[in-house]
């Protein structure tokens, strides 16, 4: 659906230098931003049904940026507040987006 690709233009877009791939078999890659902090970059998907903790949420603790691919393989260990985008494939070349706030996320 283009979950990497947006990580990607997201990483690009706050100074990755970096190349952005896909974390599916490393499960976290991590990246420094051009301010310093950190851009954190999960795929959950074969964390389904793994209850053992994980430490994400030290990463989540963090003054960082985390995407997470498939994040209700880990619902238990997400903030109470976050961003979630929802992508939605129209065809080959076009994707839609729908971006929604868990409780009253600040984001300025």
């Amino acid at each position: 659906a283009g979950k990497t690709t947006f990580t990607k233009a997201l990483g690009k877009a706050l100074g990755v230098k970096k190349v952005i791939n896909s974390p599916t078999f490393t499960i976290l890659k991590s990246y420094k931003m051009k301010d310093q902090r950190m851009l954190y970059h999960i795929d959950a998907y074969r964390l389904e049904g793994i209850t053992q903790d994980l430490g994400f949420e030290e990463v989540f603790d963090e003054n960082a940026i985390c995407v997470v691919e498939w994040p209700h393989f880990i619902q238990a260990c997400l903030p109470k507040e976050f961003l979630s985008i929802t992508i939605t494939c129209l065809d080959d070349t076009k994707r839609n987006f729908q971006f929604e706030c868990s409780n009253e996320l600040d984001l300025a």
